[in-house]
């Protein structure tokens, strides 16, 4: 697979997340875990469908321009997973 391809299999795991509303689960959860709220790592993993038990790989990215950052940075770690040959975020 070249970077073109891979480019745009991202872009379309994207699309497909934006249309199913999955990006925004995800957000939501997030958000939930990172205020403390009462939701166990069970949960929590599977909502996200990521194993919070497991050996994690991490990475923080970010950008000055706020209303291109959701796009673009959920573009960016899935590229950058995919070099890391790491699950996708």
């Amino acid at each position: 697979m070249n970077a073109l391809d891979a480019i745009e299999a991202e872009r379309r795991l994207e699309r497909q997340d934006l249309l199913s509303g999955e990006l925004a689960r995800r957000a939501q959860t997030v958000r939930l875990l990172l205020d403390g709220a009462p939701l166990s790592a069970e949960r929590a993993g599977s909502r996200l469908d990521y194993d919070l038990g497991a050996c994690h790989t991490a990475l923080i990215l970010c950008t000055d321009s706020a209303a291109e950052a959701h796009g673009v940075l959920e573009q960016a770690a899935g590229l950058l997973a995919t070099a890391a040959r790491v699950r996708r975020p």
